[in-house]
């Protein structure tokens, strides 16, 4: 089995991929969603954090971490008002329940180091390793996806109502048939809805529990 460290070095690294593919040009490219899958995958896992557990799952932070720093530049250049509405919920909540033990602090404090600019650091800032000609840097309209991130924390409680599905983070804000960045399978790259594909990554054969820390 490999070690925590090495797990969550990895998983940085998978997201890390997907949200550059994303970003790249030509914008009207369609890998992991496209340029609006990377607005859409960023509204889909702040949706799956539970609202009141503190810490949040270990994996909170190097998943942000990883995904902001790829994919931040080209949302708050392209998508400026909804990426400024769930950086908002970041910065003002979720930064703020984050799992800072020994293992989670090193993701933690680069996820606060990423955030401490805010909005115009991520405006400015091309990620680093990124190449100018192949990181689509267009200034946007904000048009192709809702008017406000449809941001709803699940409780904790792991039931399932109404159509809403159980998730590794509580119960799922969005309906199962919507394509969501974790799901149960064990395959944490997965989406219920193909026609998405906002993941894609094999599961290696180690089930790492999201939800709990304890063990480690």
């Amino acid at each position: 089995y490999e070690t925590f460290d090495r797990f969550l070095a990895r998983t940085e690294g998978l997201i890390s991929i997907m949200a550059n593919i994303m970003c790249s040009t030509p914008s009207d490219h369609s890998l992991f969603g496209g340029h609006k899958g990377a607005l859409l995958w960023l509204e889909r896992f702040l949706g799956l954090l539970p609202s009141e557990q503190l810490p949040l799952p270990l994996l909170t932070a190097p998943v942000l971490v990883a995904f902001l720093t790829s994919a931040g530049h080209l949302l708050a250049n392209k998508y400026a008002d909804k990426f400024k509405l769930m950086l908002d919920v970041i910065t003002d909540d979720i930064s703020k329940r984050l799992d800072t033990s020994a293992i989670g602090q090193p993701s933690a404090t680069r996820l606060l180091k990423a955030l401490s600019e805010g909005m115009n650091g991520f405006k400015s800032t091309l990620p680093n390793g990124a190449i100018v000609e192949y990181y689509d840097r267009t200034i946007g309209t904000n048009d192709g996806s809702p008017s406000q991130p449809n941001i709803s924390f699940p409780s904790s409680g792991g039931e399932t109502t109404n159509g809403v599905a159980n998730n590794p983070f509580g119960t799922t804000a969005v309906p199962q048939t919507k394509a969501q960045p974790f799901n149960n399978s064990g395959d944490a790259f997965t989406s219920n809805n193909p026609t998405a594909n906002l993941g894609g990554a094999p599961a290696n054969n180690t089930n790492h529990n999201m939800s709990s820390t304890s063990g480690l």
